[in-house]
């Protein structure tokens, strides 16, 4: 589950303070479930989650302040994983989401802490045009990465722990 503190302030690269319309990344906690018996190729990742309040930026494109702990609607998602290239222990791995029409949604690097407690995801929308955002560039959190030619300064290292 990740929540609080461990929820980034671009989450997939969109800061969650900018109305992005049903792609806005105000939220109070994602919870991923893996789904044991899939293929070996990719795994499907159930995730749930709960949708704070973003104050003050009614139209698209207008920024305001997100509140992640008004909960405002809930939702999931179920998606195709893949996880490649990974180094170590899980130190680093490259990780890509499918949606059902074989597209990549979302994709970039993750690691697993030592005592496997704790995951840790750095991932883009596709539409936002990642590069920089793999292991060979780096582990989670290097710097590096550009979202649609420019240089991202954000945080969108998301951390997930067991429960």
């Amino acid at each position: 589950m990740e929540t609080g503190a461990d929820i980034p302030t671009y989450l997939f690269g969109l800061n969650e303070n900018v109305n992005n319309g049903a792609a806005t990344q105000c939220v109070d906690n994602y919870t991923f479930q893996i789904i044991a018996g899939a293929s070996t190729a990719s795994d499907t990742w159930n995730c749930t989650y709960l949708v704070g309040t973003l104050n003050g930026a009614t139209t698209a494109g207008s920024t305001g302040t997100c509140d992640n702990t008004a909960i405002s609607s809930n939702g999931s998602t179920s998606d195709s994983v893949a996880i490649s290239n990974v180094q170590g222990n899980g130190t680093c791995f490259d990780v890509d989401a499918f949606n059902g029409n074989s597209t990549i949604n979302w994709s970039g690097r993750g690691s697993i802490s030592a005592d496997g407690k704790t995951v840790s995801l750095e991932v883009y929308l596709v539409s936002l045009k990642p590069t920089g955002d793999r292991c060979a560039n780096g582990g989670v959190g290097a710097t590096g990465v550009s979202l649609n030619g420019t240089a991202f300064t954000g945080n969108d290292v998301q951390v997930y722990r067991v429960q």
